[in-house]
């Protein structure tokens, strides 16, 4: 903790002073997490004051959880996947989910005591898109990123968007991959011959 003598820096905890004249001081504690504690010592000649100080914590340990698969943001900053547990100070702070081809699921987190808490956190949505795949010949079969989907001609209504692996194969052929980046309110078509 960092000491403060009439609000000058004067080092940190343990501390033994200099020599100081009599008469009364303002010390000012101040510590990351801890309320700050402040006191008048009043000094006098040829005695020494000593000041033992208990901090209030000021922070609750939370632990934040959501799926498996889900980053956990407070404050702008990455803090873990899946779950995080640790120190807030007292306050707001917005905390977001993040997952790739998700919106982002947001909510401020007030903490008002210092008390331990535990918080399921809304998971992020799925972001879909439409894909129209077709081959010649027809019949072909459709795999989304190695998950069998259906036949060709094929319209899909519910891909996640994003960079996509489409593999497509039918008995005596050659098999066809392709790489398409699938985005949302587009019109997202794949051919194959």
């Amino acid at each position: 903790a960092d000491v403060y003598i009439n609000n000058e820096r004067a080092g940190k905890l343990p501390f033994v002073s200099d020599k100081l004249k009599s008469g009364t001081y303002r010390v000012k504690i101040v510590k990351n997490m801890y309320k700050t504690y402040e006191q008048q010592v009043t000094v006098q000649d040829n005695e020494t004051t000593e000041l033992n100080v208990e901090m209030t914590p000021n922070f609750a340990v939370v632990t934040l959880t959501t799926d498996a698969e889900s980053e956990i943001w407070i404050d702008g900053a990455r803090r873990g996947k899946g779950r995080w547990n640790g120190r807030l100070e007292i306050g707001d702070y917005t905390v977001e989910v993040k997952k790739e081809s998700h919106r982002t699921a947001s909510q401020v987190l007030h903490i008002n005591t210092t008390e331990t808490q535990t918080l399921e956190l809304k998971s992020p949505t799925p972001i879909y898109a439409s894909l129209e795949v077709s081959s010649t010949p027809l019949r072909a079969t459709v795999y989304i990123d190695d998950v069998e989907v259906g036949e060709t001609p094929l319209i899909k209504s519910d891909v996640l968007v994003g960079t996509r692996r489409i593999t497509l194969k039918k008995e005596g052929y050659n098999v066809a991959n392709r790489t398409l980046l699938v985005m949302e309110n587009e019109e997202n078509k794949v051919s194959a011959e």
